[in-house]
């Protein structure tokens, strides 16, 4: 059996003292540090992230904090292909992808699914969910010629 127990910091030694004399070890627990948080700096516009998802691929320039280029060539996962719930129903990540899409209309090849010219979204997911309709990280998707990914690079 295992119980969560909260000590102060400066009374563990004095805790696992008293517990092991009973027979009993504590185990030591890292608690979810939350969210991570990416900062974007000037130096990080200048280079290029390579997208390479499930066959799906594109290059991406974060020029701004708030404005992500792809550039045209980029290659999506066709509207019919879009991961659907385990009822076979479309999920919030197709309504925000198609509608990320039909913003865009004018620049994709919906023949062969490839960006005609370049798109300018807000973020790493917006990116994710206008190729592949989301479903992974796509922070640790992006990678610049190093093969370093963007989260790694732009991490706080």
């Amino acid at each position: 059996m295992k119980y969560t127990i909260d000590v102060p910091d400066d009374k563990v030694d004095q805790v696992a003292g008293v517990l092991a004399d009973h027979g009993i070890e504590l185990e030591d627990i890292q608690k979810p540090k939350g969210k991570a948080q990416h900062r974007w700096r000037k130096a990080i516009s200048e280079m290029r992230f390579h997208v390479d998802y499930a066959g799906f691929t594109g290059t991406v320039i974060w020029q701004k904090s708030t404005e992500m280029r792809l550039l045209a060539g980029a290659t999506l996962m066709p509207d019919d292909d879009a991961p659907t719930r385990a009822d076979g129903t479309l999920g919030f990540n197709w309504k925000v992808g198609y509608a990320l899409r039909q913003e865009h209309l004018d620049a994709i090849d919906k023949k062969r699914w490839v960006t005609t010219k370049d798109i300018v979204l807000r973020s790493v997911n917006e990116v994710g969910n206008f190729m592949y309709f989301a479903g992974t990280n796509s922070w640790l998707h992006m990678r610049n010629e190093q093969g370093e990914t963007i989260d790694e690079l732009t991490r706080v």
